[in-house]
């Protein structure tokens, strides 16, 4: 999933397929350098999200900061490149092939998730939800007997030793560990497995 932590006015992201795109449609413009074309895009703005589920085409647009959680395959097909290259001159590599095979070509312009309460996304892999803080208010694991991650989108955070995090900060915070202190108004997302 991805949320976004900032957009600059105009910032795109490209998630899915514009209504009516087939797979014979998107090989031609591939073909002539020009699928973008055919992939919807999205103006989010900060506090959105959207899960992504495998084979959902996307990219990022300038002007975003984006957290990504994810569950990890170390697996990245590039499609398209948007026509540009490397830091060497050369294009980078793409993978055609096997983005062909793995592009979901019934997901068509999907929205921006609307929230559940407090859970932003909810997957067999992760559940993430976001939570608004006040100076003093405290977050802990949602069970003692497992782990959670926390990332610092707005605020500050103290951690049992002291130590403050900032806004950026992502936070491994283990089973049977004590609650984390806000030092300041907050926004936290946190990552937990699902039950």
């Amino acid at each position: 999933m991805w949320y976004i932590a900032h957009a600059e006015p105009g910032a795109r992201i490209y998630v899915g397929l514009k209504y009516g795109t087939t797979r014979e449609a998107f090989a031609t413009a591939l073909n002539n350098g020009d699928p973008d074309k055919l992939v919807h895009a999205i103006m989010p703005k900060a506090g959105e999200s959207i899960h992504i589920p495998s084979g959902r085409l996307h990219a990022i647009g300038a002007g975003l900061v984006i957290y990504e959680i994810q569950q990890n395959s170390d697996t990245t097909y590039r499609v398209f490149d948007w026509n540009r290259v490397g830091l060497d001159g050369t294009p980078r590599e793409l993978h055609i092939e096997e983005s062909m095979k793995c592009i979901d070509f019934d997901d068509f312009e999907p929205t921006m998730d609307t929230p559940n309460g407090n859970t932003l996304a909810e997957c067999a892999y992760y559940k993430v939800d976001q939570f608004q803080l006040s100076e003093g208010d405290s977050i802990s694991n949602p069970a003692d007997d497992k782990f959670s991650i926390l990332t610092v989108v707005e605020g500050c955070l103290t951690d049992c030793d002291g130590s403050l995090h900032r806004a950026g900060s992502f936070l491994l915070n283990p089973a049977g560990a004590k609650g984390m202190i806000a030092s300041t108004d907050c926004i936290i997302l946190q990552t937990t497995l699902p039950q």
